[in-house]
């Protein structure tokens, strides 16, 4: 395989504001009975926990990003802040699911930074 760039993400404050939003529009579908929009966030934190799953099965000769490690705990606590909220608004099953992607994917890119060096 040919060497890939490599891409370095940091944190960065439209993550954090993205992040936010996210968390924030969730909440507000929720609280002001919006059922349509509260499906759609359902339907996209689905998307996003299905993608972490491929994260964790893909080989580690496919991932090409590096994350700083201010990075990962960001992510690790953006998805923790956010399976936290699922939890309280009744999506435990979900919430499960993301947790442990996000915990493998933590330990995944750590292994792929151990044989980087």
């Amino acid at each position: 395989m040919s060497e890939a760039k490599i891409k370095v993400n940091d944190i960065n404050a439209k993550n954090i504001i993205t992040n936010i939003a996210l968390m924030g529009g969730f909440s507000y579908a929720h609280f002001m009975g919006y059922e349509r929009i509260e499906v759609i966030f359902l339907w996209l934190f689905s998307m996003f926990t299905v993608l972490s799953w491929v994260i964790v099965v893909m080989p580690l000769e496919y991932i090409n990003t590096r994350f700083t490690p201010r990075k990962r705990k960001q992510y690790l606590l953006f998805e923790l802040a956010l399976d936290i909220l699922l939890v309280y608004f009744g999506y435990i099953f979900l919430a499960t699911v993301g947790i442990v992607a996000a915990y493998l994917i933590q330990d995944k890119l750590k292994m792929r930074e151990q044989t980087d060096e």
